[in-house]
């Protein structure tokens, strides 16, 4: 740990907030437990160094993290409590303690239940389809950024972290400056677009979603490889594997959702967190209300899966109706990775998950179409003899 962060326990920042013990150091800063003198609030506080403050981009940058988080207002993001910069230019962020571990750290153990990592998913996303419909794209979902806590029930709850990368697609260019071209986020869990350095919308953080619970599921992300330019080669030029090609026993709905969050093409990809958390949550067992929308300068609906009728693409077709052919796809598998934007030690395990449990396959209902038929059929007979008769008897009158 670094000495200056260790060293400042004990201070006290902007008059109100004294530093109890450290949790983490970063590149840029350190977090550290802190508790509020005058309300007694405990607090996660978020020190930037004054120096990489200093630096151009670094405190817009750190002030949109308050900013974006501030205004979603969801339980599934990490509530923003105070922002503001020291006499001595460090700026500080004030956020929820939060007692739990990371999805990360999560992974790693592989103690979570299969029903655990969906739960994960579906509060991931629907806390993702709150930042969206604010116009605000993360860009930088990954398990070290999704934080697990569980309250005095036993039930499990996921918190958002880290919007400092984020882009406010609503905001003016003094609130969120990103270069044009810039790259930021983390390769393992980087759309294609978003490394390519091109404008990303919420389809962006859509491909995030699908690599971490890709990762969750497998072990591995989708692109597992050790060096950097290797990594961002298969991620610029190769499809990434189906789910079930790697965990074969997975059930086909769950590839269906993860699948269509890890679609190349931006059109036959999930275009909305909120519906792929649905389909999600229900199992892919019911259907599925389109209202998607892209939040780049303008809004897009679609009226179907696609952008057009005739395109009807693979990973979606399970909820299309239609058969999906089987994509096979050679991966070269690794025994761990090691992040590239951060400094970590720790190494995933591919067999992380091999023992957790699967839900029973869901009974299928039997159908009604039948009895319908039935009915139809016998009210129909009964109607026609009944006509028959009285005709009959007509003409038995007139005789």
């Amino acid at each position: 740990m670094s000495t200056a962060a260790v060293a400042r326990i004990g201070n006290t920042i902007a008059g109100k907030y004294r530093l109890n013990r450290l949790i983490g150091v970063g590149g840029i800063g350190a977090v550290y437990a802190a508790v509020h003198q005058f309300t007694g609030r405990h607090v996660a506080l978020k020190l930037i160094d004054p120096v990489v403050a200093s630096y151009e981009g670094y405190a817009a940058r750190f002030l949109r993290e308050a900013r974006a988080a501030a205004e979603i207002g969801h339980p599934a993001i990490c509530d923003v409590l105070d922002a503001g910069q020291e006499s001595d230019g460090s700026l500080y962020l004030a956020l929820e303690l939060l007692e739990g571990r990371t999805l990360d750290a999560a992974i790693e153990a592989g103690d979570l239940r299969f029903e655990e990592l969906c739960r994960v998913g579906v509060q991931l996303l629907e806390g993702l389809a709150a930042a969206h419909d604010r116009g605000i794209v993360h860009r930088d979902i990954k398990p070290d950024n999704i934080f697990l806590r569980w309250d005095e029930a036993g039930e499990l709850h996921v918190k958002l972290l880290d919007f400092g990368v984020a882009k406010n697609t609503k905001g003016g260019p003094d609130v969120f400056t990103t270069q044009q071209g810039a790259i930021l986020g983390t390769p393992y869990y980087m759309s294609p677009e978003q490394a390519a350095g091109d404008a990303v919308d919420v389809r962006a953080d859509v491909w995030s979603a699908g690599a971490v619970l890709f990762h969750a599921f497998t072990g591995r992300p989708p692109f597992d490889e050790d060096t950097y330019n290797k990594l961002m080669g298969k991620l610029l030029n190769q499809d990434p594997p189906r789910l079930r090609t790697i965990r074969p026993e997975l059930p086909e709905w769950l590839a269906t959702v993860v699948d269509g969050a890890l679609e190349r093409d931006l059109a036959a990809r999930w275009q909305s967190a909120r519906t792929m958390a649905e389909t999600l949550r229900l199992e892919g067992k019911a259907p599925i209300e389109l209202d998607w929308e892209v939040h780049e300068d303008s809004t897009l609906r679609t009226e179907s899966f696609f952008q057009s009728s005739d395109d009807d693409r693979p990973a979606m077709a399970a909820l299309a109706g239609h058969s999906a052919p089987n994509i096979e796809i050679d991966v070269e598998l690794t025994g761990g990775y090691a992040a590239v934007d951060y400094d970590s030690s720790a190494t995933i395990q591919t067999e992380a998950l091999t023992d957790f449990e699967l839900p029973a396959p869901p009974a299928r209902r039997a159908s009604g179409l039948w009895k319908g038929v039935l009915l139809g059929a016998l009210v129909t007979a009964l109607l026609a003899g009944g006509v028959g008769w009285l005709v009959y008897a007509q003409l038995i009158a007139t005789q």
